[in-house]
């Protein structure tokens, strides 16, 4: 009898595992590893498609037999669940937001493929296409709205700096009027996440924690970026930035906000599912 049902459990998640991997074929998954240092499961996933890939979802799944129960009777539990996302949770102003290139690969977080089945089953690329389970792209989708409305809110107050018509001072009381009408944990009535609000929150976050500690930024894209001596050029705003220092930063931020907001424009475009 135990024997049988260790068959069948097995039987089952090879499936699992076959159904999954058939599903993704533009995507390559390595057999998870076991990291010590961080004691997680880890797996690599290859883009093998010749598209970059800007989102994945692995979804896991172990069964288990509780305790005190008769054999055979199994229980699927929702496992780890692996993501990338290369323009939303997690990604900075400082990204490249370009994904995974074709043939190249990423690590992302997996189980113990010993007791556990699954595996990568969504994919959107750099066009918006989706290849999957609707589902997940759907979350995706909804963080990387809320990052281009906080994008496209906080390009104007940055270029009129750039152009000379602003200060930072200006730009960082905008943030926190933005980041005030926007409740610190974005909770809907329901009580779930209002994914949307969470991430729009979290780019107004970045940029004012950017701004207030500015005086230690030096862009790397712009060796020159140093202090500059007082006078009209050096005349400092609220925040002590030297003026022609506050134009060289904004000029920068428009630049690398102006590359986020393609990136997010291309992966919003109208879901085409494979």
């Amino acid at each position: 009898m135990k024997m049988r049902d260790s068959l069948l459990v097995a039987l089952v998640m090879t499936l699992l595992t076959f159904s999954v991997s058939a599903q993704i074929k533009s995507v390559k998954e390595d057999t998870p590893e076991f990291d010590q240092s961080r004691q997680i499961w880890q797996e690599v996933i290859e883009n093998q498609d010749p598209r970059s890939i800007v989102a994945v979802h692995a979804s896991f799944h172990c069964p288990v037999k509780p305790s005190g129960t008769r054999s055979g009777n199994y229980i699927t539990e929702i496992g780890p669940i692996g993501e990338y996302d290369a323009l939303g949770n997690g990604i900075t102003i400082f990204g490249d937001y370009r994904g995974i290139a074709p043939g190249a690969a990423a690590m992302i977080a997996a189980a113990d493929p010993d007791k556990c089945s699954g595996g990568v089953d969504t994919v959107i690329f750099s066009n918006g296409q989706i290849v999957g389970d609707l589902r997940w792209a759907s979350e995706f989708r909804q963080r990387w709205s809320g990052v281009y409305e906080g994008v496209i809110q906080i390009l104007p107050p940055l270029s009129r700096v750039a152009n000379q018509q602003a200060d930072l001072v200006e730009v960082e009381d905008f943030l926190r009027s933005r980041m005030e009408a926007i409740p610190q944990d974005a909770r809907l009535i329901n009580g779930a996440l209002d994914s949307k609000a969470f991430f729009e929150r979290g780019v107004y976050l970045q940029l004012e924690s950017l701004l207030r500690g500015s005086h230690d930024v030096n862009p790397v894209s712009d060796s020159s970026l140093h202090p500059q001596p007082r006078g009209e050029d050096g005349a400092e705003n609220g925040a002590g930035i030297p003026r022609k220092q506050q134009r060289k930063m904004a000029i920068y931020l428009v630049g690398k906000l102006q590359e986020w907001k393609t990136a997010l424009e291309n992966g919003l475009k109208p879901a085409v599912a494979q």
